[in-house]
């Protein structure tokens, strides 16, 4: 899948932090469209949100495996491109969306 697919690049290319551009603000405990009495989830480890176990991830749940196991990426940030300047205070390692760490 898509997501998978640029992940596993990014690591053969030595990327060490990836930004996923999606629809959403970022990552939340449950589909925001679906339900509105959801969290949103600021920044987060690898390890911690596959412990949550959530039904809805908006990104695919493999990539959490790589990120887990690369060498390289330390990071996915998931932000809203339909936000204007979020793309930009992203590329400028400013906090948007959210942050899924590595470790």
């Amino acid at each position: 899948r898509t997501d998978v697919g640029t992940l596993i690049l990014a690591d053969l290319l030595g990327v060490k932090n990836v930004i996923f551009i999606k629809d959403e603000n970022g990552l939340y405990t449950d589909d925001p469209k679906k339900n509105p009495d959801v969290e949103f989830i600021p920044e987060i480890t690898a390890d911690e949100l596959l412990k949550k176990d959530l039904d809805d991830l908006i990104i695919e749940r493999p990539c959490l495996e790589i990120l887990k196991n690369s060498h390289v990426i330390k990071s996915i940030q998931i932000i809203n491109g339909l936000k204007k300047g979020n793309i930009t205070k992203a590329l400028n390692e400013k906090h948007v969306g959210t942050v899924i760490y590595s470790d």
